[in-house]
């Protein structure tokens, strides 16, 4: 009997060793979780917030790009200086929010896109300034081209050659002059029908043939409606560049241009363009390229992104 009985504490003892060992192992598992759960979530909040600095701060922006738009137009410097002011002024406010949560954020202007509107509405004005000047900069540091359309015909009977004397549009690589086209407005022959020749600086000359009223239409590539095969320069067109007329009282007609730039315009709007007369010229904000900052101990990240403007807008 004694045997029996000491087999059965045995057992006993050995459950009861195996029990606490569970109850410590269920413990520690307990533990190791709760704590994870701790850590995931402290993460989760950092990031949540990080991604809602990076959400309010493009919402900023295009509110700044709208309020630019709609109420200073007058020029590029006015534009530049609206959006500016309207991030800096939210930077300062962001900062102050979130320095409380003992993070720190930031955002900068790194470019300002502008959209230019050149135009010409009257068909019985030549292509002169406002101020009746014949060689002119209808717009400078232009990236890229989205309107270029022209209605034109010639304003005199005398013929001119496209070594100087016709009407000629100009696209003069501001970094690269050799990559400079010309677009002769041609009159060689004192026929009332327009032919117009591209050549870039020192190659060959291609041409096309049109009405005595010609729609030259340079994004669409055609003339009067019909491809242009000598318009496909405008494709090759790379980096930024000045936009001149010169012998701008060789034609009569329309026109209508609009280009992209991240330079100030430092042409002189009043000289150039008339707000009632013509030639009128118009500017607004494009894009906004910004960089984000988030700085916080468990989180950090810096990124760059490009705000476009709301349609309409």
């Amino acid at each position: 009997m004694a045997n029996v009985s000491e087999r059965g504490q045995i057992i006993l003892v050995v459950g009861l060793v195996l029990a606490v060992m569970f109850v410590a192992l269920a413990l520690l598992l307990n533990t190791a979780i709760y704590t994870e759960n701790l850590a995931t979530r402290s993460d989760n909040s950092v990031s949540g917030t990080a991604g809602e600095f990076n959400r309010d701060a493009i919402t900023e922006v295009q509110k700044s790009i709208s309020y630019a738009n709609q109420n200073n137009n007058p020029s590029d410097s006015d534009l530049e200086l609206s959006v500016q002011s309207s991030v800096d002024d939210w930077e300062f406010l962001a900062a102050r929010h979130y320095a409380r949560n003992g993070q720190s954020v930031s955002i900068t202007v790194d470019s300002i896109s502008k959209e230019r509107h050149i135009r010409q509405t009257v068909s019985t004005n030549n292509f002169e300034n406002r101020t009746g000047i014949p060689n002119w900069d209808v717009t400078t540091g232009a990236d890229e081209l989205r309107t270029f359309q022209m209605d034109v015909r010639h304003n005199v009977s005398d013929v001119c050659t496209t070594t100087g004397t016709c009407f000629t549009v100009v696209f003069e690589n501001t970094t690269n002059p050799s990559d400079t086209w010309y677009l002769y407005v041609d009159n060689e022959t004192a026929s009332t029908n327009v032919k117009v020749v591209v050549q870039q600086q020192g190659g060959p000359q291609e041409s096309c043939t049109g009405d005595a009223n010609a729609d030259i239409n340079l994004t669409e590539g055609t003339l009067d409606g019909t491809p242009c095969t000598a318009f496909s320069f405008v494709d090759e067109l790379d980096g930024s560049y000045d936009i001149r007329f010169e012998n701008g009282a060789k034609v009569l007609g329309t026109y209508d241009i609009r280009v992209t730039s991240t330079e100030t315009d430092t042409e002189s709007i009043t000289q150039n363009y008339g707000t009632v007369s013509e030639p009128q010229y118009d500017t607004r904000i494009d894009s906004v390229a910004v960089s984000l900052d988030f700085r916080h101990a468990d989180l950090q990240f810096t990124k760059t992104v490009t705000v476009a403007a709301e349609e309409g807008v």
